[in-house]
């Protein structure tokens, strides 16, 4: 089963987290940002985490112009620590809220709608 969770996100600071309004119980299938009015400025630093234990759902990046859809994965590695190539594993989450933090280089006014799927 799958259960889609929202984080919306208004602000007109430079630095703002946001958090879902409900709690993930299982893995992380995909992030997916829809802008909002007016729109996080593209050069902006999204950063998404489970709230509690701040585990990295996914890692700093751009914003960038335009609506998106990701599936963040953890590396897989071997007994030597070695990357696995072509592996990776759905990013597991504990009974937390998600954090959507995002940073830009002025306080202008920032809007958009984050939504978490996740896999029960």
């Amino acid at each position: 089963m799958t259960k889609k969770h929202t984080v919306t996100f208004l602000s007109t600071a430079k630095t703002y987290t946001a958090y879902s309004t409900s709690y993930v119980k299982g893995v992380v299938l995909s992030v997916a940002y829809a802008k909002g009015s007016p729109a996080i400025s593209s050069t902006a630093t999204l950063e998404i985490t489970s709230k509690d234990s701040s585990g990295r759902i996914l890692g700093s990046r751009t914003v960038g112009s335009a609506a998106f859809e990701l599936a963040p994965r953890l590396a897989v590695v071997n007994s030597t620590n070695a990357a696995i190539a072509n592996t990776a594993a759905l990013i597991p989450v504990a009974d937390e809220l998600i954090a959507v933090k995002v940073s830009a280089s002025s306080a202008t006014g920032q809007a958009g709608t984050f939504y978490i799927y996740e896999q029960l």
